[in-house]
């Protein structure tokens, strides 16, 4: 498979030396200042930002969302993201290092988890809200009040597990909790997208991946679509349509380099892909997301 395009990885970095923090945006204008916010960045953490107040845009992997109070932000290693910062925009996040979660947490916690990783983009209830401040604002205070102490990363994380289960309740819906997606779907879905990581650019048939999983191939796209809302076809179109924008995007190469390095053949069955796929050409979309465009 051929390297993507570098894109700059930011670090995790702790003001407090804890492994969880809570941040402001305006703290985020203020130490990296929006000129480095406005270009497309790739974070070496979690983050889960919530805006409360102001209009604007959020970009994750060159998708634009629209952001406004109540909005919920969930990046994780691997996504890209850039921020369209408009004055009277302001929000509240927790930057967590991406090992903070505990591994023998992480199989309790993985259908909780995974719904932050598939739904980058949400819009929280009002209850939602104020657990997700409340949640900052302990972290916030057992920081303080206990700093130095040695079961103070042991309760950050706690804070964060309660939250996390209180999300998963919110999203989920009291009534609608026991036809969630069973565990054994939600296992199988990780794969898949394990597998499409790895597999994308082979072109691989949903048959391929169902004989390399061990499941039929409406067993996987029932579970696509229960969780993911999409089919099989449309996670595996999405990712490559994913590398595609990565490479117009972030490097110099041309239409018809791409399209070899990506293995579509030639120029016109690249362009007939992101055509289907985005809806404009590949040209424009370059012309709009290039690394240092100035997005004010």
């Amino acid at each position: 498979m051929p390297d993507s395009p570098t894109i700059p990885m930011v670090p995790f970095r702790s003001t407090s030396g804890q492994r969880i923090e809570v941040v402001t945006l305006n703290a985020m204008r203020r130490h990296s200042g929006t000129g480095h916010l406005a270009r497309v960045q790739r974070p070496g953490f979690v983050m889960l930002l919530m805006y409360t107040a102001g209009q604007g845009v959020h970009v994750i992997d060159y998708e634009e969302y629209p952001v406004s109070p109540g909005s919920l932000v969930a990046m994780t290693p691997g996504r890209t993201q850039q921020f369209r910062l408009t004055d009277d925009l302001q929000g509240t996040a927790l930057v967590i290092a991406r090992d903070f979660v505990l591994p023998a947490e992480l199989s309790g916690l993985r259908s909780i988890l995974s719904k932050l990783d598939w739904h980058p983009h949400s819009n929280l209830s009002v209850g939602a809200q104020s657990d997700f401040l409340a949640t900052c604002d302990a972290i916030v205070a057992d920081s303080e009040r206990f700093a130095g102490h040695d079961l103070l990363e042991p309760l950050l994380r706690e804070r964060l597990y309660a939250w996390l289960v209180l999300m998963h309740i919110d999203w989920s819906g009291l009534q609608t909790l026991a036809a969630g997606p069973s565990r054994a779907q939600t296992d199988m879905l990780t794969a898949f997208r394990d597998l499409i990581e790895d597999h994308f650019l082979d072109r691989w048939t949903i048959a391929d991946y169902a004989r390399k999983l061990g499941f039929a191939e409406r067993t996987i796209t029932r579970a696509c679509l229960a969780i993911e809302g999409r089919s099989a076809k449309q996670m595996i179109d999405a990712r490559l349509l994913l590398e595609v924008r990565r490479w117009l995007a972030n490097s110099d190469e041309t239409i018809e380099t791409i399209a070899y390095r990506l293995r579509f053949g030639d120029a016109s069955n690249l362009v007939q892909f992101f055509r289907r796929l985005d809806g404009g050409v590949p040209s424009a979309f370059r012309s709009t997301w290039r690394i240092g465009k100035s997005t004010g």
